[in-house]
């Protein structure tokens, strides 16, 4: 997964490799409704997003604006475990996440978790 952060308009890209599409959509539809549940305000997804998402054949793009970055930083979070769990080395998005977490919180910002 790569991400690009613009942070002029705090809007986030994720590119999601096809290997990982079908994980990466079935954990995204999980924390956005856990994050709907807490009353959290998660982005409209369109009707078959996440199947299309789950069955794509080529890098799947998706951009949020900055009233989401709170539900996709989760996403993100679970998505470094995820991979960590699967031995495969979430370094890059570990990074993205801190940087992201950095320019929105700013000293309130803790840093992720050490996915070991």
């Amino acid at each position: 997964m790569d991400t690009y952060f613009k942070p002029e308009t705090g809007s986030l890209v994720l590119v999601i490799d096809p290997q990982e599409s079908d994980r990466s959509a079935v954990l995204m539809e999980l924390i956005f409704e856990e994050e709907k549940q807490r009353g959290v305000r998660v982005p409209d997804m369109p009707k078959n997003f996440f199947t299309d998402m789950a069955a794509a054949k080529q890098k799947f793009r998706v951009e949020f604006g900055f009233e989401y970055l709170g539900p996709v930083l989760a996403f993100l979070e679970e998505s470094c475990f995820e991979m960590a769990a699967r031995e495969i080395d979430p370094t890059k998005v570990a990074r993205a996440l801190d940087k992201i977490g950095q320019w929105r919180c700013g000293d309130d910002w803790i840093g992720t978790t050490t996915i070991q």
